[in-house]
């Protein structure tokens, strides 16, 4: 590489300056050479041409400039805790175009707040003190893909809240606070594109108050249409995925990422998330094609003007199987090959229920006629161990604000502060996992150097290629997209007048939540397939009688509706129809069983009885007498449906025997004359009598086998101690007798005394020498004394220091008449 020119104004760089370099490249140059003095000048060179780009003005790519709107001035506020109930929102404004009509107009839209909306601030879900000035920037640039959104009729309502510079799976990191579900408040609506999921997500809520499905009335404030989120390992499909909606993240390069905050070029993605598949082929054809600046794209790209109509494309399908009679419930999927990815149900912590009722859904395409089968794609499980490595060791370079290697446009308006103690202590306790990014690629750099990256790259092409293998014998591949219902947020998190700031103390409280989430996930970022998450029904939050989107209701339902529609006369259903009244009898039936329950709680029922169906009848809408279900119950049910049975109750416990009479006076007189005067009194009555207790059970999973542990430790503690005062009571009785029967000259049977003494003391140790535990490791270390009897001694005294109450000891045997002496 060449030098531009010699530097000939006065030295910016001196000697020491030089010297710090070559050091942090891991090498010295002589000091006082002709090569010091050389490189002095080549600095001095360097440093000029870099000045010379810093005086230069700042350039605003033209192709950004933000789009005009009506009002002319693009205004913004900050809402208040009433109109945001769910910190949803990160900024509110009202920006459309005055002339554009198109296929979103009419549309609300929210971007995510790493998305570069002109006049708008760019806060990325981080705190202010982590930027230049100590304030978010305010976006001079709309990203493309805002203005085509803006072009096509959109109204973009505001920013939407994400999660702390973009790097959580769960929905409590960003600096604003917490995002609730919309289902459920409290629990989290996945990240980091957590905002949007919880905005998309209020419409199917209201949806559901409006026909009588729900009958909460907390608040939800104002949500959109539609939503624009990032994703970089899961981060559009998780919060789709915890609202019930659908998020679509795109091919690599698809939609341009220009405008965007970005975290790594390889696996950064954009697209959209909505609550039907219609509204997501409509975004997506708007959003698509190659604008010229994205170094993402590649010629695979098409222009503008090129993008096909998803839209049009998915009307047109469902009219060609209208015409040729196949949109029925038993042909609509006919020529669709699914492919059930068996490795995404072997990941570690999937629930076995979502594993269960994601299979059903998946089944539900062959009986709608496609063909269905199980496909294996073994390089999947490494999966997400190959993302990290490939992806992690750049991350860094984005945190601290560095430019790709490829030229890109940097949003130059973004300006991160460099990285030090604020950092960390900004940040470990609200989002450790941006902590741990960093110590992860200097880990990586410093233990292998870069070849461990390298190697990773050259497993994304055998990842991609075995995908695409699979995709040869299948037209979608399915997993489930989270392992688990979303889950709560953790204590701490919440922003409180005592802790103002939601800080969790302990980082783990904060990891624990979101291990393993994007296991099915990240590895298509950094392939660059395309991915979508599908809603499939409902699942039981932990901890909450309410519900969350995930589970599926079986197919016998489904058969159920269609053999009544048969019945009144219908011949066919469309199969949007058929799931429209599927979801209507699923909610009728979810609250109605509701009433039951309540009605048999409120009587201390275990079992229903009619007066609970009636009382259900009663509050259920639209079903004020039972009489209208009469003419319901002479449809004929076909033979195929099978009935769930109400197993009988387990049959009550046998009663605890009564000990009283025989206990009772042992606690009332003198103890009789076999019982050891230092043995403790008798417990109290309820060691032996039925008292019922109401104990507050454990319930966090942490703590149960936090506790189980400590108990099994203190056990084994217990059971040592025992051990060990056993062995020191056979050793002193051995002594006791050994001193009786080895005195000077007494040989019985022919054997001198102290020999047989000293045979089984070698005997004894032999012993513990092959049980080989902590105490016969101890006991061995002590034959090496003065012998046996100090050796006996000091276990004997070691085991009664302890605290150990063993009777050993030949006072406490009890005497018979005859005088001779029997252990107890």
């Amino acid at each position: 590489m060449s030098i531009v020119s010699l530097s000939t104004g006065e030295p910016t760089c001196i000697v020491e300056d030089v010297r710090a370099i070559a050091a942090a490249n891991g090498f010295t140059i002589p000091p006082g050479s002709v090569d010091e003095t050389a490189f002095l000048l080549f600095a001095n060179a360097f440093d000029a041409t870099c000045e010379e780009v810093i005086k230069l003005p700042e350039y605003e790519d033209p192709r950004l400039k933000p789009v005009a709107v009506e009002g002319g001035e693009r205004k913004f506020y900050l809402p208040g805790a009433k109109e945001n109930p769910l910190n949803a929102w990160a900024h509110r404004t009202i920006l459309k175009t005055a002339t554009a009509k198109g296929p979103l107009s009419g549309r609300t839209i929210a971007v995510k707040d790493n998305v570069s909306v002109g006049g708008l601030p760019l806060g990325l879900g981080c705190s202010p003190s982590l930027l230049k000035d100590g304030k978010h920037p305010i976006s001079p640039i709309d990203a493309i893909v805002v203005q085509r959104l803006l072009a096509a009729g959109a109204t973009i309502k505001g920013t939407a809240t994400c999660e702390n510079l973009s790097m959580f799976a769960v929905s409590y990191t960003s600096h604003s606070g917490v995002v609730h579900n919309a289902w459920l408040p409290g629990y989290a609506t996945g990240g980091s594109s957590s905002g949007c999921g919880a905005l998309v997500s209020i419409g199917d809520v209201e949806e559901a108050r409006r026909g009588g499905k729900d009958s909460r009335d907390y608040p939800l404030g104002e949500g959109v249409d539609v939503a624009v989120g990032g994703d970089q390992g899961g981060s559009i499909r998780l919060p789709a995925a915890y609202s019930g909606i659908y998020g679509l993240m795109p091919t690599h390069g698809l939609i341009p990422y220009t405008g965007i905050a970005a975290l790594n070029p390889l696996i950064d993605h954009t697209g959209p998330m909505t609550r039907t598949v219609e509204d997501a082929a409509l975004m997506l054809g708007v959003m698509a094609g190659y604008d010229g600046i994205d170094p993402r794209m590649t010629p695979e790209s098409p222009m503008p003007d090129k993008v096909p109509k998803y839209s049009e494309d998915l009307h047109a399908w469902v009219a060609e199987k209208e015409k040729s009679g196949e949109w029925t419930t038993k042909s609509a999927a006919k020529g669709l090959r699914i492919g059930i990815l068996k490795e995404g149900f072997e990941i570690v912590g999937l629930d076995p229920a979502v594993s269960k009722v994601v299979k059903t859904a998946a089944e539900r395409f062959r009986s709608l006629g496609a063909e269905v089968k199980e496909v294996s794609v073994p390089l999947h499980k490494h999966g997400a161990a190959i993302w990290t490595t490939a992806a992690r060791p750049m991350m860094p370079n984005s945190i601290s604000g560095n430019p790709p290697d490829l030229l890109s446009h940097t949003m130059p308006h973004l300006q991160p502060n460099p990285i030090g103690q604020t950092y960390y202590d900004t940040l470990v306790h609200r989002n450790p996992a941006a902590v741990n990014i960093l110590m992860n690629a200097a880990h990586m750099q410093r233990k292998y150097g870069p070849s461990l990256a390298r190697k990773a790259h050259m497993h994304v092409w055998e990842l991609r290629a075995a995908y695409d293998k699979a995709l040869e014998e299948v037209d979608v591949l399915i997993t489930p997209c989270n392992n688990t219902v979303c889950p709560k947020h953790p204590a701490g998190t919440a922003k409180t007048d005592d802790n103002p700031e939601g800080f969790s103390e302990r980082i783990m409280d904060l990891f624990e939540p979101a291990i393993g989430n994007t296991l099915n996930t990240c590895s298509f970022n950094v392939t660059g397939h395309p991915a979508m998450s599908m809603p499939v029904g409902w699942g039981k939050a932990e901890g909450s009688d309410g519900r969350l989107p995930i589970v599926f209701a079986q197919a016998q339902l489904l058969r159920s509706i269609g053999a009544a529609l048969h019945a009144v006369g219908f011949d066919s259903i469309k199969p949007t129809a058929l799931e429209m009244f599927r979801s209507h009898t699923e909610e009728y039936l979810l609250r109605f069983a509701t009433h039951i329950r309540s009605s048999m709680q409120a009587e201390r029922r275990t079992r229903p009885v009619a007066h609970d169906f009636a009382m259900a009848l009663s509050l259920t809408p639209n079903t004020a007498t039972a009489s209208l279900l009469q003419p319901r119950l002479k449809l004929p049910i076909p033979g195929c449906i099978s009935y769930p049975s109400m197993p009988e109750p387990a049959p009550p416990e046998a009663p605890i025997p009564d000990f009283t009479a025989l206990l009772q006076p042992l606690t009332t007189t003198s103890l009789p004359r076999y019982v050891p005067a230092h043995f403790p009194a008798f417990p109290s009555k309820h060691a032996w009598v039925h008292t019922p207790v109401y104990a507050e059970r454990e319930k966090d999973a942490r703590k149960m086998r936090e506790k189980a542990t400590q108990e099994g430790l203190l056990a084994e503690q217990a059971l040592r101690k025992l051990a060990t005062a056993a062995k020191a009571g056979v050793l002193k009785a051995e002594k006791r007798r050994s001193s009786v029967l080895s005195g000077p000259g007494k040989v019985v049977n022919g054997t001198a005394a102290s020999k047989r003494v000293e045979d089984r003391w070698d005997t004894f140790a032999d012993v513990l020498k092959e049980v080989g535990d902590e105490e016969g490791e101890e006991v061995e270390g002590k034959l090496g004394g003065s012998g046996p009897n100090d050796a006996l001694e000091d276990i004997a005294d070691e085991a009664a220091s302890e605290g150990v109450v063993v009777n050993y000891d030949m006072d406490y045997w009890r005497h018979s008449v005859g005088g001779r002496a029997s252990r107890v």
